[in-house]
């Protein structure tokens, strides 16, 4: 007689998660289909609609599931900040831009990226999100220099993500030093 299981549910769920996220990095938002991430997780379709009851709330479950590891890395990177005024801009920079990328694998994050420019629903995820991390950031985040420093690093991600950066390394490297240093307290002359 075969031993019962017990059920595990957060493990289906994020057994669910990443392979979504597999078809998501590998195409397209649109490439996801309940019934391909049924069959790559190894569940029936019924098991993945008890979790989530539609395709769109699953999208908007992995877009969630992303930004909770970038808000985990950006808060790590925070505490390591001794200097209040801009850090969640500074944590936010480097966690975009300085090395750690495929930690959060940008080819899904680029895919969800792409995705909000049409679906209102992930768009308001992501204004709710940075809303949020501003506002419960110490320091003042909404200086027209760390608005511009979070606005450029956007613009340095999507270049490296699509593929279109000509940027010498150093020059890069020279910018995003630049964006950091844009965050700190500027006495007034």
């Amino acid at each position: 007689m075969k031993e019962h299981q017990k059920k595990q549910p957060v493990y289906l769920r994020t057994r669910l998660l990443g392979a979504a996220g597999e078809i998501a990095a590998a195409g397209s938002v649109d490439a996801v289909t309940l019934d391909k991430v049924a069959r790559n997780a190894g569940v029936s379709k019924g098991g993945l609609l008890h979790h989530f009851p539609s395709r769109q709330a699953l999208i908007e479950a992995l877009c969630e599931d992303m930004f909770q590891k970038w808000s985990d890395d950006i808060a790590r990177r925070m505490h390591e900040d001794p200097i209040i005024e801009g850090r969640f801009t500074r944590a936010y920079i480097r966690s975009s831009l300085c090395g750690e990328a495929g930690k959060f694998n940008m080819r899904l994050v680029g895919a969800l990226t792409m995705a909000m420019s049409w679906d209102a629903s992930l768009r308001n995820q992501w204004k709710s999100w940075l809303e949020a991390r501003i506002s419960l950031a110490e320091g003042r985040e909404n200086t027209p220099e760390r608005c511009l420093a979070r606005a450029a690093a956007d613009g340095l991600w999507l270049a490296d993500y699509t593929g279109v950066d000509v940027l010498d390394p150093c020059i890069r490297e020279a910018i995003v030093r630049k964006l950091i240093e844009e965050t700190y307290e500027r006495k007034a002359l």
